[in-house]
């Protein structure tokens, strides 16, 4: 079997059949009701902008000896009235302070 890679296909390039989203504005995100204990974080995420409401979760850990690294989930969803623009949005990431 031959796979082809293209540096430029139709979804990239925002033309596909199913593109929906080709770009996703800057988003202000809220931090409510957090706690770190221990090691561990978690908070509820409230997005609000006028266009693009939502309501989620983070939740991380601190490691390393100085608590330097983290790790972190994320889980948004959306929460207005609109059932033709529902989203859900979930990310993880590790990362180091400099």
């Amino acid at each position: 079997m031959t796979v082809l890679l293209r540096s430029e296909t139709s979804f990239k390039a925002g033309t596909g059949a199913y593109n929906l989203i080709t770009s996703i504005p800057d988003q202000t995100i809220n931090l409510q009701n957090g706690t770190i204990s221990g090691n561990s974080f978690s908070a509820e995420i409230v997005i609000n902008n006028g266009d693009t409401i939502g309501v989620g979760i983070i939740n991380g850990h601190f490691y390393g000896p100085n608590a330097d690294e983290i790790a972190v989930n994320l889980i948004l969803l959306d929460s207005d009235e609109n059932a033709n623009d529902y989203f859900i949005f979930t990310a993880g990431g590790i990362g180091q302070t400099q």
